[in-house]
């Protein structure tokens, strides 16, 4: 398990840890990073953000006062991790704050339950995989029960809403009830006035059901007056969980009428009893949608608010947007021939021999006779493995060069060089950076650390 060694998304100041010292052997000064510049034509993914604020609603205004997102896919250190979403908060018994979400893991074609960790609630550390099952799983809200600890992940593929239980919390997951059999995604638990409660949605976000019992893990049974909403795409589908705040209850929902997720809208519950259920918008609803903030920029859909401690009104909301893949790393490489690196991605920072790594390269370069790029992976002054990869050309456009370590890579720091050449003539193109900069190359202000082989998840 390779945990913890991830390098964080580079914030302003930071950049400069992540130089090595050229292969010369001779120092240089250390060049200020390069504020990454917005790349509206990137792959779109779901983000995890952070909010703040004296109060759940008013937190939103935090959205783009602080360094969001905190966690992206390029956070999670195995390359299959194609997006993380479905945030749920959860206050870490030893202290600071824990965060369970799907990963997408895009090899196998389902989502996994990931943890990270943070002492504070806004710098995130990606910690491990917590929960990996045959189907799929998102959505993974966590609670505490009479001294345990449990999780409620959507799993729809197995036909049943299945609850699992930690043996060493936060890790060591077991099912161990199946709560109601029903293909219902994005299912909700709470408890509230003596009973549990249970919302869970059709997969064409029309419907939302509401079940309940008076034990944790059996009797469950439907609500008479559910489904309790029908045919409404604007808040039908759930986006997080049932919380309370100014003495009121509160149901999330997901609005999906432009299309799926694309708002974050709040209901106050006004009468839930085994006989009946009732609720209202907030007047300010929706709390959160598409273009709030340029990482989501086709929606946001999850907003979990936790208080960050009985005694204060200060609150901490996590919440994921979809939206264009910013780069990591802002760059400044300037081409003869006119083109411009001006980004890079690497996932993971962290592999082992025989591993896979993704490196995203954000280009603009000449439309007319584009130029190969070339990339270099380096230990010791000795490239350990090369890519070529050939460009359409155009402006803002992002490249992905997936690229294996070779089974018998040595274990250490490599360094990333990347140029370009002409393919007619195989002659590179001359380039100018801040970075340091021969035979026509650039060492990128980034490592990738190979381990022994060890698992990476």
């Amino acid at each position: 398990m390779i945990a913890n060694h991830l390098v964080r998304r580079l914030r302003p100041g930071l950049g400069g840890l992540l130089l090595l010292l050229g292969v010369s052997g001779c120092t240089r000064p250390t060049p200020p990073p390069v504020e990454p510049r917005f790349w509206p034509s990137a792959p779109y993914e779901f983000s995890i953000g952070i909010l703040t604020g004296d109060a759940p609603f008013s937190a939103t205004a935090s959205l783009n006062n602080l360094p969001n997102p905190v966690l992206t896919a390029a956070d999670v250190p195995w390359v299959g991790a194609g997006f993380v979403a479905d945030p749920f908060l959860f206050p870490d018994p030893g202290g600071g704050w824990l965060l369970f979400f799907e990963i997408m893991d895009e090899p196998n074609h389902k989502g996994v339950v990931g943890l990270a960790r943070s002492p504070d609630g806004l710098d995130w550390t990606y910690d491990r995989v917590v929960l990996d099952v045959p189907h799929h799983l998102s959505y993974p809200q966590v609670f505490a029960w009479q001294g345990d600890h449990y999780m409620l992940p959507e799993g729809y593929h197995s036909g049943a809403i299945r609850l699992y239980r930690a043996e060493a919390f936060p890790y060591g997951w077991t099912e161990v009830a199946v709560l109601v059999e029903t293909d219902l995604v994005d299912n909700t638990i709470f408890h509230r006035d003596g009973r549990w409660w249970l919302f869970g949605s059709t997969r064409d976000n029309r419907t939302l059901h509401l079940f309940s019992s008076d034990q944790l893990t059996s009797g469950w049974k439907e609500h008479p007056e559910s489904p309790i909403i029908q045919n409404n795409l604007e808040s039908a589908r759930m986006g997080g969980p049932v919380f309370e705040a100014a003495g009121k209850l509160w149901r999330v929902s997901q609005d999906c009428v432009e299309r799926y997720g694309s708002k974050s809208r709040v209901y106050e519950i006004l009468e839930l009893t085994p006989e009946h259920y009732r609720e209202q918008e907030y007047a300010g609803s929706p709390l959160l949608e598409a273009g709030d903030a340029p990482w989501a920029t086709w929606g946001m859909h999850q907003f979990d608010p936790r208080p960050l401690d009985a005694a204060s009104n200060h609150w901490l909301v996590v919440v994921d947007g979809y939206g264009p893949a910013q780069p990591d790393h802002g760059l400044d490489l300037v081409f003869a021939n006119g083109g411009q690196l001006g980004g890079c991605t690497l996932r993971p920072h962290d592999a082992v021999p025989g591993g896979k790594i993704l490196m995203r390269f954000y280009w603009d370069v000449p439309v007319a006779s584009p130029p190969k790029m070339f990339v270099h992976a380096v230990y010791r002054g000795k490239t350990i493995f090369q890519i070529d990869h050939g460009m359409t050309g155009g402006d803002r456009q992002a490249y992905d060069i997936h690229g294996a370590i070779p089974e018998d890579a040595p274990p250490g720091d490599f360094e990333i060089w990347v140029g370009l050449f002409d393919p007619a003539t195989g002659k590179r193109v001359p380039v100018t950076s801040r970075y340091t900069v021969r035979d026509h190359a650039v060492k990128l202000p980034l490592t990738l650390t190979v381990h022994p082989a060890e698992n990476q998840r």
